[in-house]
């Protein structure tokens, strides 16, 4: 969920000192300041002490590189370089249950952020003109954010008070809240693919492409998407990663045949993927013991597994667990039947990172050829497809 960023002018006297500290280069003088050159200064109330934690992507656009910065009387600093606009965010000493709060930072600017460290969410940022166009959209994006947690905490009552409400009605309301659920996050996605096409030459458009096609994207229109945005901007780190999303979608689309991959079960015994699937119809399905959705969709798939098992379909799942212990447990706790593996390095797994994995559950269905014949599917929409799948 975005983070609420209000603008105002609280610092702008230190500011212009900085800046002015900033162009007084030590040396010759003359010597002209570096066009790359960025600095983030933040006044933290109930921050007395500590460290602050700054995040940015790195130069490749796929991972991250840190930098922390003590706190004094409330006060830190940090300065850099940065060819784009950087996709950071801060936290500070462990959050004290806070999320990180997310900002540019941009080369030639000092942005300046104060608030309360009870109350990351409401910091004030003071940035260039990459955070100023942020700013600008959080505050038309966030009327989602209102209805979306309005929907939430419908459904925390409904949990609470469900032992008071006859079952029928509860079920009735429950439905009804998940339809209203999708039809808002239809309303976000056509915000945010409008606001695509309307920025192509903006950082701001790129977070928008990571929120709108980070799971199980329609590639086609995601490629004509990435096709209008600027040289420019597809130049930056945050670029370069969506270029990446982009590449790996297009491998393990509809009609491709799978990267293969070899790993683990629980025994330990390796497993090939294309030795696996030679010859049979075979669910890839991404999970974890924690995914409380994948946890749900289980019975699912393990029905299908029942229906169409002696029929020629099997299911290969991939776990992105890192505790083998509650691997173990999960698999046995929802009856898996199906050969299970997994590298034990949860998210960082290889086969994720192969596949491209960004949210799960996950899956992709393999057709008797070895082709990717559907992806994303889970309840009917499974059992539909292998109907058609396998006579």
């Amino acid at each position: 969920m975005s983070h609420s960023i209000k603008l105002r002018l609280p610092y702008i006297a230190g500011l212009v000192c900085l800046l002015i500290i900033a162009s007084c280069h030590p040396g010759s003088g003359s010597e002209a300041p570096d066009a790359n050159a960025f600095a983030l200064t933040g006044t933290l109330k109930g921050a007395d002490s500590g460290w602050a934690v700054l995040r940015m992507y790195t130069d490749s656009g796929n991972n991250y590189v840190y930098d922390t910065a003590k706190i004094t009387a409330g006060r830190f600093t940090f300065s850099g370089k940065a060819k784009y606009p950087k996709w950071a965010s801060l936290s500070v000493n462990d959050q004290s249950g806070n999320f990180p709060i997310n900002f540019f930072v941009e080369p030639a600017t000092t942005t300046v952020m104060s608030g309360n460290l009870d109350s990351l969410d409401q910091l004030q940022i003071l940035g260039g003109a990459t955070q100023t166009e942020l700013t600008a959209f959080l505050k038309d994006y966030r009327v989602f954010d209102v209805q979306q947690a309005k929907i939430e905490s419908t459904f925390e009552d409904l949990a609470v008070n469900a032992g008071k409400i006859d079952s029928i009605r509860a079920k009735a309301i429950r439905d009804s809240l998940e339809l209203t659920y999708t039809a808002l996050d239809s309303s976000r996605k056509a915000f945010s693919k409008q606001y695509i096409k309307a920025h192509p030459d903006s950082y701001v458009t790129l977070l928008q492409m990571q929120q709108v096609f980070a799971y199980n994207p329609d590639v086609k229109e995601f490629d004509t998407a990435w096709s209008h945005v600027s040289e420019r901007v597809k130049a930056s780190d945050l670029g370069k990663g969506i270029a990446t999303m982009l590449a790996l979608d297009q491998k393990t689309d509809i009609g491709q045949i799978p990267p293969d991959f070899t790993t683990t079960d629980v025994d330990g015994k390796p497993v090939t993927l294309s030795e696996y699937a030679k010859g049979k119809v075979v669910l890839l399905d991404f999970w974890a013991s924690w995914c409380h959705p994948c946890r749900l969709e289980n019975p699912n798939v393990l029905k299908a597994y029942k229906d169409y098992h002696n029929k020629g379909f099997t299911v290969l799942g991939v776990s992105l667990d890192d505790n083998k212990e509650a691997w173990l447990n999960a698999i046995k706790e929802d009856h898996l039947a199906w050969t299970q593996v997994s590298d034990l390095k949860g998210t960082y797994g290889e086969v994720v990172g192969l596949y491209g994995i960004r949210s799960i559950p996950m899956n992709f269905l393999l057709g008797k050829d070895g082709h990717i014949v559907a992806k994303g599917v889970r309840g009917k929409d499974l059992q539909d497809q292998l109907a058609q799948l396998i006579r």
